[in-house]
């Protein structure tokens, strides 16, 4: 995403990328791209106030899913 973007990844940190048209978020790390076997995959990363802003039921997880996405 990065690249396509911005350019580069070194283009792309400090920046700022709005996404769903509603939340702008700064840039502040970008990953290599994952090998095809990893664990998990995922396009992009967000804070967890962000996820529970976009799932509020998040929070009926409490502590528990802290520790769970921390990990």
């Amino acid at each position: 995403m990065a690249e396509i973007f911005y350019g580069s990844a070194d283009n792309a940190i400090g920046k700022t990328i709005r996404y769903q048209n509603q939340k702008d978020f700064k840039i502040t790390a970008v990953f290599e791209n994952l090998p095809k076997n990893a664990s998990q995959s995922f396009d992009f990363l967000t804070n967890w106030d962000a996820f529970l802003h976009n799932y509020p039921m998040g929070e009926d997880m409490g502590n528990t899913a802290r520790r769970l996405i921390s990990c």
